[in-house]
């Protein structure tokens, strides 16, 4: 790069408070036509490249050349302290920087570069002369590590795919990238990065738009360790609430609707069977001419606080969408401009952008006395009711703010800065343990925002259902444990059912569409009769689905997973784009086509159809016709999954009424799971171990109302509590003690 600088020769080496400092001389690369080399050309200045250990098994590393921007001007990175484990050594070639097991080796001459090893064995190395920095016209700042032939990297948020290609190049997201190998980066900023993955040579390239750049770089013995480490440096994820049945519906931006008619279908639905369980409103709460502020529509909602009651005593909870703009014909509005609290432009007037909804002005958020006062109203909405908040960041507010302000980092820190301030809204009004703030838009550093939305840029199609897939699991490969579908209504049946099926087996969804149209009549039987199959499923399930996203709010651990970063030595799940793993035992193969086929990959071991019960050996490819009413599950070897029984209601505890079904467990092993009660507030373990021809079952902190399920066995003689009942697929037991010691026959 002709326009940046990079460091040269070593001029000076210091450690002292845990970090090395290395001052080097300044080169330029350039291209000599005539040989078509790259020609090395020492030029004035110096650039400083610190390393620390912020985390066990971590190495940070920050590169500046000279500083322009105060740092206190604008925050852009999660404050991260080095460590008292570092120490540094040197050898006759190079300098040797150690976190434990983990180090990084400076040359001592030729070209600066930084060769990292775990364990004696070479991981990742930078390109030689990669780091750079911007000249006096540029403020870029970046780095480059070489990329293996065989290497994998996913992440970077929903930025395509969850598998990122050689040639692929993100502006934005978020800037974390896991690599096959075992070891991740995370280029440490809210300001918009700049990542290319082998669009300049076989390495990753990136940047950020200031004179100082921070990366930490990750190693683990497994990718999904890393997650864990990235959940050390960027902070978990608040407990989010999750609900025990029914469906989760959204009324987008309908502004017709009104208090006395979502009643009334929430009567009807409960008597047929399909209770609402969480109500999002979107902004249909609002006026039709002031659809941006926090104003209800009176005319329709004719008590808010009254209208939330009713449905609490329905047993909903309901979220609003909340967006960081006003209508100038709010009565707020005078206010807000007098104060001073919208977004100005560099002649100091405020920016009022001429919409589909009128005339709006953003809030400053980035302004302090703005900011609060913009809580101040979402703390109302909340005081007087709400549950949930939805971040909404219309793109046009990105727009607007990219042409009219001039400081890029406030501009890019603006929708992380509304995801922090909702969170910190519900967190004051509900506690810690049971929010659900969904992120439209989300940025490094806001990984404790429970659910980040994965948005529909293309109409409802299979090509739009297979991106949101990608989607899904990318984010969850970027560090963003949990996420949510929203499911669109399509009058095409066999496309809605296909993407009921995927939200279905994801963390959290909303099926989008007014309550008076979900009947048979409406909809049609096929969707219909789906709808309501696939609920019943997801209500079972959702004892396995919070533990999963505990694990991932505990452990940063994605709930929707790549095959590949947990199979990691099977090469044949290797790229797999069409499957995913829901937790650690769930493989689900959602169908993507209008013919109703799925080819899928089941890994090595005896699996099950979690709804036929049959039993497939892998590692194999199988092919399958898959019916509107269900999806390809299959259950991992030695596992146990837990569901609530259909006589469990939402007001039993989470810990009561589970059955526990027990899938091919192998003799001299033991296999156990984890279930959660509300708020992670506490939890209760069952744990089988097979020896010989007994089987020991052990429940620590459960309900007295269990059973457990041995999948495909038969053979059981006897059990200390409660007589074996066999079934078309096992033999099922009830029992209400700790302990359960079954015998084979």
């Amino acid at each position: 790069m002709e326009s940046t600088i990079h460091p040269d020769r070593i001029e000076s080496v210091a450690f002292s408070d845990n970090i090395l400092s290395i001052r080097c001389f300044c080169c330029v690369y350039k291209e000599d036509i005539a040989s078509q080399e790259r020609v090395r050309t020492q030029v004035p200045g110096r650039i400083t490249i610190e390393l620390f250990a912020p985390a066990a098994k971590t190495i940070g590393v920050k590169v500046s050349s000279k500083r322009t921007v105060p740092r206190a001007k604008a925050k852009v990175q999660v404050p991260l302290n080095a460590s008292s484990g570092s120490n540094v050594e040197e050898t006759e070639s190079s300098i040797i920087f150690k976190n434990g097991p983990f180090e990084a080796h400076i040359a001592k001459t030729g070209e600066f570069r930084i060769s990292y090893f775990y364990c004696g064995r070479l991981v990742v190395s930078e390109s030689a002369g990669s780091a750079f920095c911007g000249s006096a016209n540029r403020s870029v700042s970046g780095a480059s590590l070489e990329i293996a032939p065989d290497e994998h990297l996913f992440g970077l948020g929903p930025a395509g795919a969850s598998v990122l290609r050689n040639g692929t190049r993100v502006k934005g997201g978020i800037p974390l990238i896991i690599s096959s190998a075992s070891y991740g980066i995370f280029v440490n900023t809210t300001l918009s990065s700049d990542i290319s993955v082998g669009a300049d040579g076989m390495a990753t390239t990136f940047s950020v738009p200031e004179d100082e750049i921070e990366y930490e770089v990750m190693i683990g013995d497994s990718v999904m360790e890393l997650f864990s480490t990235f959940e050390s440096l960027a902070g978990n994820t608040v407990v989010p609430y999750v609900p025990t049945r029914g469906i989760t519906l959204k009324i987008d931006n309908n502004y017709s609707i009104t208090a006395d008619e979502i009643m009334q279908s929430v009567r009807d639905l409960t008597t047929i069977g399909l209770p609402i369980t969480e109500l999002w409103l979107g902004g249909s709460w609002h006026p039709s001419y002031d659809r941006a502020g926090f104003m209800w529509d009176l005319a329709r909602f004719k008590h808010d606080e009254g209208f939330a009651r009713l449905l609490h005593d329905a047993g909903i909870k309901f979220g609003l969408a909340v967006t960081p703009t006003i209508s100038d014909g709010s009565p707020d509005y005078s206010e807000v401009l007098d104060c001073g609290y919208l977004v100005k432009d560099e002649s100091g007037k405020a920016i009022v952008l001429s919409t589909d909804v009128g005339n709006v002005g953003i809030i400053d958020l980035n302004d302090l006395a703005a900011r609060n006062w913009f809580t101040n109203q979402c703390d109302v909405l909340l005081n007087r009711g709400a549950d949930f908040l939805e971040a909404d960041m219309p793109a046009f507010i990105l727009k607007a703010l990219e042409e009219n302000v001039k400081d890029s980092a406030l501009v890019t820190a603006f929708p992380g800065i509304l995801n922090t301030a909702l969170l910190e809204c519900e967190i004051r009004a509900r506690g810690r343990n049971g929010v659900s703030v969904i992120a439209n838009s989300l940025r490094a550093g806001n990984q404790s925002i429970p659910f980040g939305n994965i948005l529909r840029t293309k109409p409802a199609d299979y090509c739009s259902l297979t991106q949101t897939l990608r989607s899904a699991v990318s984010m969850g490969m970027s560090g963003i444990p949990a996420v949510n579908i929203d499911v669109p209504y399509t009058p095409d049946s066999t496309l809605f059912c296909r993407w009921l099926e995927l939200a279905m087996f994801a963390p959290h969804y909303r099926l989008v569409m007014p309550p008076e149209q979900i009947t048979a009549e409406y909809m049609g039987s096929e969707a219909y009769n789906a709808l309501k199959s696939l609920s019943g499923i997801r209500g079972g399930l959702l004892p396995y689905i919070y533990s999963a996203i505990a694990e991932g709010s505990s452990y940063g651990l994605p709930v929707m997973r790549l095959l590949e970063s947990e199979f990691p030595r099977d090469v044949f799940a290797r790229g797999i784009e069409n499957e995913y793993m829901l937790g650690d035992s769930l493989l689900v193969a959602p169908v993507l086509n209008a013919e109703g086929e799925v080819r899928a990959y089941i890994p090595g071991g005896s699996w099950t159809d979690m709804f036929t019960y049959e039993r497939i050996q892998g590692p194999r490819y199988i092919n399958r016709k898959v019916d509107t009413d269900t999806i390809p599950v299959f259950v991992r070897p030695n596992s146990v999954i837990a569901t609530r029984t259909s006589d469990a209601t939402h007001d039993h505890s989470m810990l009561d009424g589970l059955t526990f079904t027990c899938f091919s467990l192998a003799d001299g092993h033991t296999a156990g799971c984890e279930v959660f009660e509300h708020g992670m507030a506490s939890s209760g373990i069952l744990k089988v171990t097979s020896e010989g021809s007994k089987i020991t079952v052990e429940a620590h902190n459960l309900g007295k109302r269990k059973r457990i399920v041995f999948a495909g066995v038969t053979n059981i003689v006897s059990s200390s509590e409660s007589i074996p009942e066999k079934t078309d697929y096992g033999t099922m037991i009830n029992f209400t003690g700790n302990e359960l010691i079954v015998t084979l026959g």
